[in-house]
């Protein structure tokens, strides 16, 4: 991803963010001041009440843009520079979060034989293990793995589920004696921009 499409989505991001907060402030004043008008002008209270409702939607509508954006955003090393999708991804590569997505991965492993099965045992070892670091973009793909984003209507994976497991298990690695993926690994956290003010 250029810098400037980087560029492009921080701005995004912030501007969504601004939008949240904008919404949701109407939403507020509208609902008081429909609370108001019940005693001072009872004709204006319905009118008011509408008003914050349909600013509350838009913000929850801006607010799942947003979390849409970061969450695609996750999956693309380079954006980590942009620091909401850095730390998107750091929880998704906590323990905590690994260690649910490996009950996730023994579960499916039950019901997939061959490969794909040995790979989700595989997978579920690796999440497991705390003296593995886990790259925070490989983390992200085994979510949207794991979670339903590589299951079709069947129930089985999809055609490019072995792609998608050997890409997730080549994010693990040892970690230093720090905590950190080991010397000598890619970083996905490039300088950072901010996307909040």
């Amino acid at each position: 991803m250029s810098d400037a499409t980087l560029e492009a989505k921080a701005r995004q991001l912030v501007s969504l963010h601004h939008q949240v907060a904008d919404d949701l402030a109407l939403m507020f004043a509208a609902f008081s001041t429909a609370l108001g008008a019940t005693r001072i002008a009872p004709s204006l209270a319905a009118p008011l009440l509408v008003g914050g409702i349909l600013s509350g939607t838009l913000a929850l509508r801006a607010f799942w843009l947003r979390w849409d954006l970061i969450d695609r955003l996750a999956q693309d090393r380079d954006a980590y520079s942009i620091a909401e999708v850095r730390r998107f991804g750091e929880r998704s590569a906590s323990q905590a979060n690994r260690l649910l997505l490996a009950s996730f991965a023994r579960h499916l492993a039950g019901g997939e034989p061959g490969e794909i099965g040995e790979k989700l045992v595989r997978l579920a070892g690796c999440l497991e293990d705390g003296d593995m670091a886990l790259m925070p973009d490989c983390a992200v793909a085994c979510q949207h793995l794991l979670l339903g984003e590589g299951e079709n209507g069947g129930g089985s994976f999809a055609d490019d589920a072995l792609v998608r497991l050997s890409h997730i298990l080549a994010g693990f690695e040892p970690r230093t004696s720090a905590g950190a993926p080991a010397a000598g690994s890619e970083n996905p956290t490039a300088p950072s921009r901010e996307t909040s003010e």
